[in-house]
């Protein structure tokens, strides 16, 4: 999902990706020597012209103040992604790599004469808003207005009438959104002294979706590429290496190229939009202090949902009852990628601040907040396939069940003093300090991939996506590499994973450890005429600075933590291997180490 983009001459000389692992020996752990670009590396650039025009008119009329406008934007893409353009080659050993010999190779060719085929289209995207801001009383104040958003795409993918006819859905028809969003609020000054007042907003809000998502559609129609693949050939049967990228194989003697992914889009897929409101309240204290105090709610109108096509449901996992999948509803395709809709989602904040300024110089600011999110998933990758084929779910990946938000605030913190003070002869100076505690982010447990002799753990050929059955110790199954109770222990040091022992592990449902950090800076004023001139001096992480075990910055690694290899035997679920978790050199958490210095 990571994307890169720059000028194709700056770029390493084009060579095939080869991975071969290294046995363990002289003090070191097996690792896996790669060389040559990653396969979506290997092609992969990014061009975009904008252009925008906005207009806007405003004119008082009494008590109202008329606002008019527009804001244009119109998008030209260049957008080229061939995952493994170049080939990609596995190898058992160095052995094997020095002779030339791999058990494993894919290549993502063209169909057409342009080897590239970089996905091309432009976006015109046109909004029109009116607003009026009305001074309905000396102590009120009242704003209303209404935008459309209105997105056009003048150029169509290509058609494959493969889409159509299996699955009702054409390549070649684009999402042209029209979208209204209306929202009003107001502003009371209660006694008209601007010490108290009440304000609040409820509306509509849309959203831009990005338009990597869109391009998905343009560039992986099926039918523009091939893509071949093959891995885990026996000794007898290994291949040839071709170091040379432009020559890589486009056939292999009993091995049946695969159909490409293919990316569709639902006609009325809509862009992203919620209902928001927020009701707050703004005063003077008693001993100068100014607080605040607000609540901000949204729910959810239009989301993205990506679903596979070309997946059914064939049984259920023996023991711990998620669905079993096959991507056969068309043998002959590969994934199937629909761009749709979800209305589930939604969230809600409260958030207090106090603040005292103090007439020697010295000013203090407390804030604090709470809030949930709740999603079926955050969209935080580009392709079509990682967004639907990463979302970690305990069922269904089609229909992902709604869970805490990777985006999820939890609790924060905020103290910040700062003092104003002379030096003598014109300088001044500032000094202060900000203080931040916040939660942990949300992580999840997850079955890491299974071994190579045992099937895909849901059927669903995604290894990392599959939530934790947390088992109990009259569950029917084998342990390797560690035993129940090194698991039972490794559950039982959180909360949040010792209350569902028995149940798949829901998404979300942990944190990271709390968040503690403390800034410093020191600003001193220089007096020179005619402009602001500073010097400062800033100290990041002073916990770690007096406290080298803290201040540190923790969390789960994508992807999140993948705490047991799983082995399917006839659809049920029978081993867990805990080498992972009984690893001398596991960790729960990986430590930011920038953030942590």
């Amino acid at each position: 999902g990571v994307r890169h983009s720059g000028d194709p001459d700056s770029s390493p000389d084009p060579f095939p990706q080869v991975a071969v692992p290294l046995a363990a020996g002289g003090g070191l752990q097996a690792a896996t020597l790669r060389a040559g670009l990653d396969g979506p590396s290997q092609a992969n650039q990014l061009d975009q012209d904008i252009l925008e025009i906005t207009d806007d008119y405003t004119r008082i009329m009494g008590s109202h103040q008329i606002t008019l406008g527009t804001h244009n934007e119109f998008f030209k893409f260049r957008n080229l992604f061939i995952n493994g353009a170049n080939g990609t080659w596995n190898f058992t050993s160095l052995d094997n790599f020095e002779l030339g010999l791999a058990n494993g190779f894919t290549h993502t060719f063209s169909n057409t004469p342009d080897p590239l085929q970089p996905a091309r289209f432009k976006v015109n995207h046109m909004t029109f808003y009116a607003g009026d801001q009305w001074r309905v009383h000396p102590r009120w104040t009242v704003t209303y207005g209404t935008r459309v958003d209105v997105t056009r795409f003048p150029d169509k993918p290509t058609a494959n009438p493969v889409a159509v006819e299996n699955f009702g859905y054409a390549t070649d028809e684009v999402p042209n959104n029209t979208v209204w969003s209306p929202r009003a609020g107001f502003n009371w000054d209660r006694k008209g002294t601007g010490r108290e007042q009440i304000r609040g907003g409820f509306g509509l809000f849309a959203g831009r979706t990005p338009y990597v998502w869109i391009s998905n559609q343009y560039g992986t129609t099926g039918v523009d590429f091939t893509r071949l693949s093959v891995s885990n050939l026996p000794a007898s049967s290994l291949l040839t290496f071709v170091p040379d990228p432009n020559n890589q194989p486009t056939s292999l003697a009993g091995v049946t190229p695969a159909t490409n992914e293919i990316d569709l889009i639902h006609p009325d897929f809509k862009y992203p939009s919620i209902l928001r409101g927020n009701l707050a309240y703004d005063r003077e204290l008693p001993l100068g202090l100014y607080g605040t105090f607000e609540f901000l709610w949204s729910s959810t109108v239009n989301d993205v949902r990506y679903e596979n096509l070309n997946l059914r449901q064939t049984g259920t996992l023996g023991l711990d009852g998620r669905p079993i999948f096959s991507r056969n509803v068309v043998p002959t395709l590969n994934d199937v990628i629909l761009l749709t809709n979800t209305d589930d989602g939604g969230s809600w904040s409260f958030a207090t601040e106090v603040r005292r300024p103090f007439s020697n110089g010295l000013f203090v600011n407390v804030s604090y907040l709470y809030g949930e999110a709740e999603t079926i998933m955050d969209g935080i990758r580009d392709q079509a396939l990682s967004n639907w084929g990463n979302v970690y779910q305990p069922g269904d990946p089609n229909h992902p069940s709604l869970a805490r938000s990777d985006y999820d605030p939890g609790h924060r913190v905020t103290v910040t003093p700062s003092y104003d003070f002379g030096i003598g002869r014109g300088y001044t100076a500032t000094t202060s300090v900000f203080y931040s505690g916040q939660s942990g982010r949300p992580y999840t447990l997850l079955f890491g991939t299974p071994p190579a002799t045992s099937q895909n753990l849901n059927g669903d050929q995604q290894n990392l996506n599959d939530n934790l059955y947390l088992p109990t110790a009259t569950d029917q199954i084998t342990y390797t590499n560690g035993t129940y109770q090194d698991l039972l222990l490794f559950l039982q040091r959180e909360e949040c994973t010792a209350r569902q022992i028995g149940q798949i592990m829901e998404r979300n449902s942990c944190r990271a450890p709390w968040i503690n950090t403390l800034d410093a800076r020191v600003a001193v004023n220089l007096p020179v005429k005619r402009v602001r001139a500073e010097i400062t001096l800033d100290i990041l992480n002073l916990i770690n600075l007096f406290d080298p075990r803290g201040g540190q910055f923790q969390y789960a690694m994508f992807n999140d933590i993948l705490a047991v290899a799983p082995t399917v035997t006839n659809g049920v679920l029978t081993t867990y291997n805990l080498g992972t978790i009984t690893s001398p050199t596991f960790q729960r958490y990986t430590r930011s180490d920038l953030r942590s210095r």
